[in-house]
């Protein structure tokens, strides 16, 4: 079994939260970590970093079981990864590597709260991202350097 914790929600559901939450229980600091020092104590499934950059979204999604494993082995304990994406599959290739993962906590948020979070992230209208989160190839990039997240409809990634 591996050492993965993921933490996962749909965008903009209190991800951020959890893992200021968790980190906290985990590691007992004297106060909690501010939360843009978060990216530094926990690890994204969304980060380019660990790919080749020039590839294609396909062969960025063919490579994650094998950067998971990396994910692993670079960490003894457990560690926390950030995830936006649903839980599936993309062709044969799995979004999670199930030998890689030791737990899982899923933040579920009402749409009627992420709806206007998006709106505001992305500068579209209510409108606009109430039919975003609709949309089964929703595949969000909130940051320029990033990878972009397998999200699909709120209601089919909470029901997975």
């Amino acid at each position: 079994m591996g050492n993965l914790v993921w933490l996962a929600s749909y965008p903009l559901s209190g991800n951020r939260w959890l893992r200021s939450f968790v980190y906290c229980v985990l590691r007992k600091p004297e106060a909690p970590p501010p939360l843009a020092e978060l990216r530094k104590l926990s690890l994204s499934d969304i980060d380019p970093a660990p790919y080749e950059q020039q590839l294609q979204p396909q062969e960025v999604h063919n490579l994650r079981p094998q950067v998971q494993r990396k994910m692993t082995e670079a960490h003894p304990n457990p560690v926390l990864v950030e995830t936006s994406n649903g839980l599936g599959t993309i062709g044969d290739v799995p979004l999670f590597t199930v030998e890689c993962t030791a737990a899982s906590v899923y933040v579920v948020r009402n749409p009627l709260a992420i709806v206007p979070a998006l709106a505001q992230t992305t500068g579209m209208s209510v409108e606009s991202a109430l039919e975003a989160i609709n949309k089964q190839d929703f595949f969000p990039m909130f940051a320029r350097n990033s990878l972009p997240s397998f999200v699909g409809r709120w209601s089919d990634h909470v029901n997975a």
